[in-house]
């Protein structure tokens, strides 16, 4: 189940970007981009419960857990729907944007990044101990997982960070 919630995650995520960069320069374009919040939140949930399932930690996987971790999204789409500049500051116009506008990151933003992180950090570690601790096929198998992962990260890093622009 971590991975349909994952694949859930990742086709809205997509689409949300894609219609957003779609509709690029119109307010329609911000809009979609919004959107992209609940896809994040979804994939980073799913690889929570997916790293304490693969790691034997599926104990902790609890309509209780799943609670705590579902006040962040929810939390994150009041802000982004009633608060917009503190998720993000819309700028001007450019066409030589991603979304058609100078998009700034507020600190409601930079704390959804940052617990996101967190979150992955964790569960990236979780795996990598694993990978340490298993025997050969399953270190293997962990170690691949990390490498996917670690590639994910660089990607998401240099985005967000601006370093590299889509």
């Amino acid at each position: 189940k971590p991975l349909v919630v994952i694949l859930v995650g990742e086709i809205i995520w997509i689409l949300a970007t894609f219609l957003s960069v779609y509709f690029r320069g119109t307010p329609a374009a911000i809009d979609w981009a919004v959107l992209r919040f609940p896809g994040v939140d979804l994939v980073v949930i799913g690889f929570v419960f997916l790293t304490l399932e693969y790691t034997g930690y599926d104990e902790y996987i609890t309509p209780r857990a799943l609670a705590a971790l579902l006040i962040k999204p929810v939390l994150t789409m009041g802000v982004v729907w009633f608060n917009t500049p503190l998720m993000w500051k819309i700028g001007e116009r450019s066409m030589e944007t991603m979304r058609g506008y100078v998009i700034e990151p507020g600190p409601a933003f930079i704390a959804h990044t940052a617990y996101s992180y967190i979150l992955l950090t964790v569960g990236t570690f979780m795996i990598a101990r694993l990978a340490y601790k298993s025997k050969r096929l399953y270190r293997r198998q962990s170690a691949a997982f990390v490498g996917a992962i670690s590639a994910s990260w660089i990607a998401n890093i240099l985005h967000v960070s601006g370093v590299f622009r889509v």
